[in-house]
């Protein structure tokens, strides 16, 4: 493909994603405003992906690369990108096709850097998983540094950003141990130069499935820690509240990991980090409640899980 003059480039990566790219592929083809630069990046991938991306070479720029993760799959097509805009599509979600539509006056505004929107959830067959406990999520806009270092609000795949606000922040940090929170890494260090904006609809669907990296709980609580430690590092001189109110971010943090654990009846594992939150925060008293039915067994958790009509 030529180097085409556009304002947005789209960028995919994947990893043997051969399930879903082409209906990634085909959203992303359907978004009807704006002439589209859309790259596929193939992150090493030993499936059928380069088959299947053949029909597709005269619309998406199809880039192999050895495998590296995610975070050097997406910074490959920044650097790669033609356009002044990107647009993040994982290679296992959708797009609606009013996207850049909705999104793209709000950058009327030169102060904002990202634009986001609602991101709900869908399962491997393109159903609405109504009860998915992280989407959608509470918006914020403007000046969002210390909101978004509470509490991590923007789904990937629902993002544009300005191509020279990410490569100014410094691209996604490419440390393995930060997969699946690589992006919020992101998002933080541009909000604390930049404005964020968002349209309160939902212009993404989020594909929750058996093979999703951010199924990993543990990987992606202690990256999360990791990113937190990070940027308060970076930022903390700037944004004074983010170190007065760090000991509760870090409860809140482990309190959602031991959630997940105990929704999923790892009880031990819940216990042991509902401990960790209480390190924090110790004054939880719902907690203790918690570490106690894990005490109780399974049994005990699923007759409390039906009287109070959950699962």
């Amino acid at each position: 493909m030529n180097n085409p003059k556009v304002e947005i480039s789209v960028v995919i990566p994947t990893y043997n994603g051969e399930k879903y790219i082409e209906q990634t592929v085909q959203s992303a083809l359907s978004i009807t405003s704006h002439p589209l630069d859309i790259l596929v990046v193939d992150d090493g991938s030993t499936d059928n992906t380069a088959e299947l991306m053949k029909p597709y070479l005269d619309r998406v720029r199809y880039i192999q690369k050895e495998n590296g993760g995610p975070a050097s799959a997406r910074n490959l097509g920044v650097k790669e990108a033609y356009g002044e805009f990107i647009a993040f599509l994982d290679g296992d979600d959708l797009w609606q096709p009013e996207k850049f539509e909705k999104q793209m006056p709000l950058f009327d505004d030169p102060e904002v850097a990202l634009v986001y929107a609602e991101g709900p959830a869908i399962d491997e067959n393109n159903n609405p998983l109504e009860h998915d406990s992280g989407l959608p999520k509470p918006k914020i806009k403007g000046q969002v540094f210390e909101q978004l270092f509470a509490n991590n609000v923007i789904p990937t795949s629902t993002v544009i950003a300005r191509r020279q606000a990410i490569l100014d922040a410094g691209l996604f940090d490419e440390d393995r141990s930060l997969i699946s929170v690589e992006d919020y890494d992101l998002w933080l260090r541009i909000a604390a130069a930049s404005k964020f904006d968002y349209v309160s609809e939902p212009l993404t669907l989020y594909r929750v499935h058996s093979e999703s990296i951010s199924k990993n709980h543990a990987r992606s609580y202690f990256g999360e820690k990791k990113v937190l430690e990070k940027n308060k590092e970076l930022f903390a001189n700037r944004f004074p509240q983010i170190a007065t109110s760090w000991n509760q971010r870090l409860a809140t943090l482990f309190q959602e990991l031991a959630q997940e654990y105990y929704t999923g009846n790892n009880l031990s594992e819940a216990r042991k980090y509902f401990r960790e939150s209480l390190k924090y925060n110790f004054w939880q008293p719902k907690l203790w409640i918690y570490i106690l039915t894990t005490l109780m067994g399974r049994g005990f958790v699923s007759s409390v899980r039906r009287l109070k009509g959950t699962h």
